[in-house]
């Protein structure tokens, strides 16, 4: 993973990402032509936090017709780590995250850490994290997309088809089977 030699390139490597990843992220450019580099990386993570209760929401909608209402409920109260977001999908999806896939948001989530709690990072290392953190965001797609057939970054109505979803009450057993805090 090579590290964008200035914001011109990072600009040209969100360019040429997905354009469900650019959608999702619709201020990238603006942000990083006006802004220092560690206002898009909390804007990029903000996104991707986001992101985690989508694919958790779309997951759990698709793959076992949980009720929207009631699972919209759950994920708002829920605590989500990144440990726990990676044990969820996995309980949500059948499938982990791919060890590949989680190798690209390592280097950026110490990056992340670094810039929330107010240390020195050099303009190279924002560059680098902000990269990596699109060649992650493109790969989990991939693997969202493999597992069940939608996009996190889309829009996600109609997830369920024409099918009948759970009820409340079986909705929030099946959560709660699949490890998430449901009271």
């Amino acid at each position: 993973m090579n590290t964008p030699a200035s914001y011109i390139s990072l600009i040209a490597k969100f360019n040429a990402q997905p354009q469900s990843i650019k959608r999702f992220f619709p201020s990238f450019v603006d942000l990083v032509q006006d802004y220092e580099y560690q206002i898009v990386v909390a804007y990029c993570f903000f996104r991707l936090e986001q992101a985690y209760n989508r694919i958790l929401y779309g997951g759990a909608r698709k793959k076992h017709k949980a009720n929207s209402t009631v699972l919209s409920n759950v994920l708002d109260k829920q605590h989500l780590t990144r440990e726990g977001f990676l044990s969820l999908f996995v309980n949500v999806f059948g499938v982990p995250v791919t060890d590949a896939t989680k190798a690209k948001i390592k280097f950026s989530e110490k990056i992340r850490d670094r810039i929330i709690h107010g240390k020195h990072v050099p303009d190279s290392d924002a560059r680098k994290c902000l990269s990596n953190l699109l060649d992650f965001m493109t790969s989990l797609e991939t693997e969202v997309r493999a597992a069940a057939p939608f996009s996190p970054f889309g829009d996600l109505r109609g997830l369920t088809g024409q099918s009948a979803s759970l009820d409340a009450s079986t909705t929030k057993w099946l959560l709660k089977g699949m490890g998430f805090a449901v009271a």
